[in-house]
């Protein structure tokens, strides 16, 4: 007798689109505990954009206040050049520091009257002379005393030519265990060496810089190209009207006919005050006035040269105060230090135990719904993938506010700490890379907690979960 055929066909499986929309009535059902579980991500991620924020915002306005400010000492920069002879030490750092396509290096060449290959030589070995000082400057006091005694500077080279010296300095690298010296010691006793004939070059680049300056006084900007030479001197000009203005101050006259205009006493007649007086046209007119009648030096000042000067100067004060307040930004990608970062981490992590809890209970309270898919054929993955893609719609709308609000704090936070600096040095492209990094953390960090407890559902047996009540 022949078997009935029996037709095994495939096990129906959920669309995409329909997992989907079991998903958003599932949430909707539990609005409450699904607000409560976004919270708990938005408020994780909050924190971690607010410091991302400030990061970012940190790089930026430092790196804008530093071309800035650099911008502006360009003419004290050249003055200090072309009137002072630089110490060894500044010469080798000058040298060693500067990038392959830096001018100076060609500068100094011609200075010296160097030939290429002696100046290639001076240049490696200015770069390992910086490595090896800045290692002796960071070392301790009693570790630097017994490694180099007092010598300071180049003349630490000069001591350790000595072989006693030297001896002396490798037993003592050896017992200081909290320092890495930059270079082997036997790599070290041979740049020693070589150290004399380094000193030689640099002393022809002392001396040529010193003729440097006397030639430059003497010809004129004829180091400086059109575009350095206009900068030069139009900084040159600021600072000198700068100076007559704040020196007109000392004068008891002026002095005394500012406070008696100002409606303060004399003694608060202030560098600031005066200048704030001056971004006034009119005010700066009968500024001027005064000067006249005191027969003190105006320079080229008038109203409107006053006035734009008294702008120039609130803006420089400002840059470098930003300058000064981002000096110590830690390093990395976005500038967030290592302690901050740990904060950062440990938020997430807590983040995680709130949604792993969160659905677990949706679980707990889903068991015959649960067990009613899986009787309609339901599989292990689809109720899988049900849970952990509520997870991850949480995480999404959780990493959307939560970047949203940690957006507005720490920008919020660094208007008030730089002003308007921040519209000139607002991080728009990191910003974006930032909040893109926040709902991807918020997201990532939800399917990972809905992982385990999905896992619980799939593996639920149908009749168990319908005897639950």
């Amino acid at each position: 007798m022949a078997l009935k055929p029996i037709d095994v066909r495939p096990q129906p499986r959920l669309g995409f689109a329909r997992t989907v929309e079991i998903v958003l009535n599932g949430i909707r059902y539990r609005l409450f505990r699904s607000a409560v579980t976004v919270v708990v991500i938005a408020v994780a991620v909050a924190f971690m954009m607010n410091v991302l924020c400030e990061a970012v915002t940190y790089r930026s306005v430092r790196r804008l206040a530093t071309e800035r400010t650099a911008g502006q000492r360009l003419a004290a920069r050249w003055a200090g050049r072309l009137s002072a002879a630089p110490t060894p030490e500044a010469v080798l750092r000058e040298i060693g520091g500067a990038s392959a396509s830096d001018p100076i290096l060609d500068e100094c060449r011609r200075m010296g009257n160097l030939a290429d290959s002696a100046f290639d030589e001076l240049r490696r070995a200015a770069a390992d002379a910086v490595a090896c000082l800045d290692f002796f400057d960071g070392a301790g006091y009693a570790a630097r005393r017994m490694m180099v005694k007092d010598a300071e500077g180049t003349v630490v080279f000069d001591r350790l030519q000595s072989a006693a010296a030297f001896d002396a300095f490798t037993d003592a690298l050896a017992r200081v265990q909290s320092a890495r010296f930059p270079m082997p010691v036997p790599e070290f006793g041979a740049w020693l060496a070589s150290w004399p004939g380094v000193g030689s070059l640099e002393d022809a680049l002392l001396d040529a810089r010193g003729g440097f300056g006397d030639a430059v006084r003497a010809a004129g900007f004829v180091a400086f190209d059109a575009a350095t030479a206009d900068v030069v001197a139009r900084q040159a000009r600021e600072a000198r009207d700068i100076r007559l203005v704040e020196e007109s101050g000392q004068v008891t006259d002026i002095r005394k006919a500012v406070a008696a205009y100002l409606n303060v006493l004399p003694g608060d007649v202030t560098a600031d005050r005066l200048w704030r007086l001056l971004e006034s046209p009119s005010d700066a007119g009968w500024f001027l006035g005064k000067l006249k009648a005191a027969a003190h030096p105006a320079g080229d000042l008038g109203p409107g040269r006053a006035a734009e000067l008294a702008r120039l100067r609130a803006g420089q004060a400002a840059w470098e105060v930003a300058r000064r307040a981002t000096a110590d930004v830690g390093g990395g990608r976005f500038g967030v230090g290592t302690r901050m970062a740990w904060l950062v981490l440990v938020s997430l992590g807590v983040c995680a135990v709130g949604i792993s809890n969160a659905m677990l209970m949706s679980v707990t309270e889903r068991f015959r719904e649960i067990a009613t898919l899986k009787c309609l054929g339901a599989l292990d993955g689809s109720i899988m993938l049900m849970f952990v893609l509520e997870a991850c719609l949480l995480g999404l709308a959780g990493g959307l506010a939560g970047s949203l609000l940690g957006s507005l704090i720490g920008f919020g936070r660094m208007l008030g700490v730089f002003g308007g600096l921040l519209a000139a040095g607002f991080p728009f492209t990191a910003w974006l890379v930032a909040c893109g990094l926040a709902v991807l953390a918020g997201v990532v960090l939800a399917a990972l907690a809905g992982v385990y407890p999905s896992y619980l559902a799939a593996r639920l047996a149908p009749m168990e979960a319908m005897r639950i009540e």
